[in-house]
C-alpha cells in the first residue's frame, strides 16, 4: 500500500494575519476551495508578484501589464482545424507570422466588377493610386508587367503624347539619295527597289497610304520582307504614263509586325519593253 498524507485546511471567515515565518493551515473558503492570494485586478505567484492582470474593458493601458501569449499554428495552405460549427480553434498564421483572416467581400457593396459589366448609380470602387517620379525612371522590368500611374507632383497624370508624321509629300519611306526618283529598266519578272522601312523587333509600323509615279507603264507592289527572302505582298497595282500618278490612303492602317529582318518595301517593275520608267513613290506610315 502507498503511503499518503491527507491535508486538512481550516475556514477562517477573517483572513489569518501571519508574520514572517509563522507555520499556519490552508486556508479554505466557506466552500472549503482553498484561498488564494489574488486581487481584482491581478492574479498572484506564492511570492506576491503579478503573473496574469485581469483587465476591465475599455480601461485605459499603462503599458505594463501582464498577459498570455497567443499562439496559433503555421499553415502554408490554410485547412480546416474544426469539426462543428461552435468548436474552438487556433489561429491560424502564414510563415511570416501573419494572421490569415477571411477577406471575403458582400457582392453588394465591394469594389470588384466583372469585365465588360454594365455601370450601375451608386457601384462602389477602389482608389487608384499612382506614383510621383519627376524623373520618368522605369517602373517596370519586362513586356506585359503590372506598373502603377505615373504622376506629377501636383497629382497631373503623364500620357505619352508623342505624334507620328504621316505626310504624303514627306513620306518616311521616301528614296531620299535620289529625291524619291529611280530609273527602273524593263524587267518581265523582276521588281526593284524604290523605298524600304526597317521594321525592328518590338516595334509595329502602321502603313496609312502609298503613292508611286511613273513615266512608263509601271506595276507598282508594297512587300513584307523577311531578310532577303520575299515573305508577303501586301498590295500591288498598274500605273499608266498616262495617269502618271497613283496615291493610296488607307481608311484602316495596315500593320506589320517587326523582327530583327523585317522589312517593308515599295517596289516598280516596268512593264513596257525597250522601255526605262522614272519612277518615284513613298510609304506613309509610322512606327511604334
Amino acid at each position: 500500500m502507498v503511503a499518503f498524507t491527507t491535508l486538512v485546511g481550516q475556514y477562517n471567515a477573517t483572513p489569518l494575519s501571519l508574520t514572517d515565518t509563522d507555520f499556519s493551515t490552508i486556508a479554505l473558503d466557506s466552500a472549503s476551495r482553498i484561498i488564494q492570494d489574488h486581487t481584482t485586478s491581478s492574479i498572484k505567484i506564492g511570492d506576491g508578484t503579478d503573473i496574469l492582470d485581469v483587465l476591465v474593458w475599455d480601461a485605459a493601458s499603462a503599458g505594463t501589464e501582464k498577459g498570455l501569449l497567443p499562439f496559433g499554428i503555421y499553415k502554408t495552405n490554410p485547412t480546416n482545424l474544426a469539426d462543428t460549427d461552435g468548436d474552438f480553434v487556433p489561429f491560424q498564421f502564414d510563415s511570416n507570422g501573419r494572421l490569415r483572416v477571411d477577406a471575403e467581400i458582400s457582392v453588394a457593396t465591394g469594389h470588384e466588377k466583372a469585365e465588360d459589366s454594365v455601370h450601375s448609380s451608386g457601384d462602389i470602387g477602389s482608389f487608384s493610386l499612382a506614383v510621383a517620379n519627376e524623373a520618368q525612371a522605369t517602373l517596370v522590368d519586362a513586356d506585359g508587367d503590372y506598373t502603377p500611374f505615373a504622376v506629377d507632383t501636383k497629382g497631373r497624370l503623364y500620357t505619352n503624347t508623342e505624334l507620328y508624321e504621316q505626310g504624303t509629300d514627306a513620306d518616311i519611306g521616301v528614296d531620299e539619295a535620289n529625291d524619291g526618283e529611280i530609273d527602273v529598266a524593263y524587267n518581265a519578272s523582276t521588281f526593284t527597289e524604290v523605298a524600304s522601312i526597317a521594321v525592328g523587333a518590338g516595334q509595329t509600323l502602321y502603313i496609312c497610304g502609298v503613292d508611286g509615279n511613273t513615266d512608263v507603264l509601271t506595276a507598282f507592289r508594297l512587300s513584307v520582307y523577311d531578310d532577303t527572302t520575299l515573305d508577303r505582298v501586301i498590295r500591288k497595282w498598274p500605273v499608266t504614263e498616262n495617269v502618271g500618278y497613283s496615291n493610296h490612303n488607307y481608311l484602316r492602317s495596315i500593320e506589320v509586325t517587326g523582327g530583327a529582318t523585317i522589312s517593308v518595301k515599295l517596289e516598280a517593275r516596268c512593264m513596257r519593253q525597250g522601255k526605262t520608267a522614272h519612277v518615284g513613290g513613298g510609304i506613309n506610315a509610322y512606327i511604334k
